[in-house]
């Protein structure tokens, strides 16, 4: 029993062990790594809604014949 228990305690200290030194190997020394993921969050800004696709396909065929007639009629008045 005194095995198992020295055994227990042992393991315990290693992964205790391992867990602290992955902290301080993960936060003073790779530092950079996090730097570089805020650089990519930045250029990844969805919030225009210029960029918007309707998804029910009755009103995507409706607005893109809207806006081919706007076009045609944009042309036809420059024609003249």
């Amino acid at each position: 029993m005194k095995k198992l228990i020295k055994a227990i305690i042992i393991i315990t200290a290693v992964a205790a062990l391992a867990a602290t030194a992955y902290y301080f190997i993960r936060k003073y020394f790779l530092d950079d790594l996090d730097e570089d993921y805020e650089d990519i969050e930045d250029l990844e800004d969805f919030d225009d809604d210029d960029d918007y696709v309707s998804l029910n396909l009755d009103d995507a065929e409706e607005e893109a014949a809207k806006a081919a007639d706007e076009a045609e009629a944009a042309v036809e008045a420059d024609a003249e």
